[in-house]
């Protein structure tokens, strides 16, 4: 029989294709993470919003610390008006 923690170890096991982005960029700071594994949450920052140009620059300089993490999925909550397809940081 297994023991509980260790159940629970192997139900928070990390995700077979990587990790995942999670970011809620609002108009003054951009919270970023990744997930590793479900409920598992590592390389947290927080980051100005202002020091950056757009999105794609900002999240440049999030993963440059994180050059070996091969992302395959990425969840953004962008408060912001979206017009089409574009959104753009204010």
């Amino acid at each position: 029989m297994a023991h509980h923690a260790e159940s629970h170890k192997l139900a928070r096991s990390a995700f077979a294709d990587g990790p995942r982005l999670l970011a809620d960029i609002g108009a003054t700071h951009a919270r970023l993470a990744l997930e590793t594994a479900p409920g598992e949450f590592g390389a947290v920052r927080v980051l100005r919003c202002d020091d950056f140009e757009g999105i794609v620059p900002l999240m440049r300089f999030y993963l440059a610390d994180h050059s070996g993490v091969a992302l395959n999925h990425a969840a953004l909550a962008v408060a912001n008006p979206i017009h089409g397809d574009r959104v753009r940081m204010t």
